[in-house]
């Protein structure tokens, strides 16, 4: 038996193909090799396992969020061996970026996007990642992502900046407060993916000119501080995989196109 997942920070997509060739898929709590605990990791791990065929696992691949140390990858094919009884030559643990990359560009070179409740970007040469503006996570950075495109949603409502319609929509949408939305933020763990959440919204309310302008901005920032500083990006495609690249194609076409860059390929899920 074979596992492949593909680990973001909420959630993690895992295909298992046994023996006969047959593909199943398990989604469990998402895997962040620098913020979450072995315990957590370890757990998702042995949930898909047991949701999965019953045999023994003769590989695990594992691309997940988080920065990868050489130094921790050895230590986490030994302890992924030890728990699981898989040989250690046949685990592979990569960022998944590395996975977006792979499946995007494939053995040409190419710029590589994550465009989900987080961001990231990378310059693929065919075989590996050759630069990487880090995304800073999205208090600092993670332009375009779903939780910066909430983020920016949910502090223009609160400071005025949205029309009455737009306004009296979103609360409807929320349901709560700014003293509820505020604490739900600041005191409650998820932020990111409570912020992402409101790209529901914007989903149904894309035209909406206060919705359309945040799309272009978050997207043009992601361009500009992250795309813009890869060699050759302007002859390169740029390419992009995640929930939000899928569901704001059109806008983000736009966004790439404006500064002249060569739109690519868009996929919702780098294991597809």
């Amino acid at each position: 038996m074979k596992l492949i997942v593909d680990a973001g920070s909420t959630k993690a997509h895992w295909q298992i193909t046994n023996r006969l060739n047959e593909v199943q898929q398990v989604y469990t709590d998402g895997i962040n090799l620098l913020t979450h605990s072995w315990s957590h990791i370890e757990t998702q791990i042995a949930e898909a396992i047991a949701r999965s065929y019953s045999e023994n696992i003769d590989s695990l691949a594992i691309y997940a969020a988080g920065g990868i140390r050489e130094s921790f990858r050895e230590e986490f094919k030994q302890m992924v061996s030890e728990r699981f009884r898989i040989p250690v030559e046949s685990i592979v643990v990569e960022s998944d970026l590395f996975l977006a990359a792979m499946s995007l560009c494939g053995n040409k070179p190419g710029i590589a996007c994550i465009l989900g409740t987080g961001s990231n970007s990378c310059l693929w040469n065919g075989k590996s990642i050759v630069k990487n503006v880090r995304p800073l996570g999205y208090i600092l950075g993670d332009e375009g992502s779903g939780a910066v495109l909430g983020k920016r949603l949910i502090a223009n409502w609160f400071k005025g900046l949205l029309s009455d319609s737009t306004s009296n929509a979103l609360q409807d949408f929320v349901g709560l407060q700014y003293p509820d939305v505020m604490a739900r933020i600041y005191k409650e763990p998820g932020a990111n993916k409570y912020l992402a959440g409101m790209t529901r919204f914007m989903a149904d309310y894309r035209n909406n000119e206060d919705v359309k302008s945040i799309l272009h901005s978050s997207f043009s920032e992601f361009i500009e501080r992250n795309l813009l500083q890869y060699d050759d990006v302007s002859s390169l495609p740029v390419n992009f995989v995640g929930s939000i690249a899928y569901y704001f194609k059109d806008e983000l076409r736009f966004a790439v196109e404006q500064h002249g860059l060569h739109f690519g390929v868009v996929k919702k899920d780098p294991l597809e």
